[in-house]
């Protein structure tokens, strides 16, 4: 059995990602057991959403948040350098996945794991 998140933390999350001006989604093959609920979050945060290979189908390939797996090409690139917060779950970032978080340093990142997820809510800055 996973553990579960903290709900407020996941709030706080949500919230943040709704306040973004230009929020983008990495879903990697650790989302395949989530099925609507990927598509959902997207919906609900309105984010462009790259898949994995591994996490083709999350959502479909003619859903308007669905940017495929083009994350490496150049274009996808843009869209992942251009987003204020980017959201990846189930992904290792992978260098095959998303080279472009190994063309340029990351200014502002924060690592999500299980552990962190079942802590008590912190307030932070994204």
């Amino acid at each position: 059995m996973r553990p579960l998140p903290n709900p407020a933390q996941l709030d706080l999350i949500v919230e943040s990602l709704k306040a973004a001006k230009n929020p983008v989604i990495l879903y990697g093959g650790g989302c395949v057991d989530v099925d609507h609920d990927a598509q959902t979050l997207a919906e609900i945060i309105d984010a462009p959403t790259f898949l994995t290979i591994n996490a083709k189908g999350l959502l479909p390939p003619s859903h308007p948040l669905s940017l495929g797996s083009n994350q490496s090409l150049e274009a996808g690139r843009a869209v992942i350098a251009e987003a204020d917060w980017v959201l990846a779950i189930g992904t290792e970032l992978g260098e095959t996945d998303y080279d472009v978080f190994f063309l340029r340093p990351v200014q502002n990142q924060w690592h999500a794991d299980s552990y962190r997820l079942r802590c008590p809510a912190i307030t932070a800055s994204f």
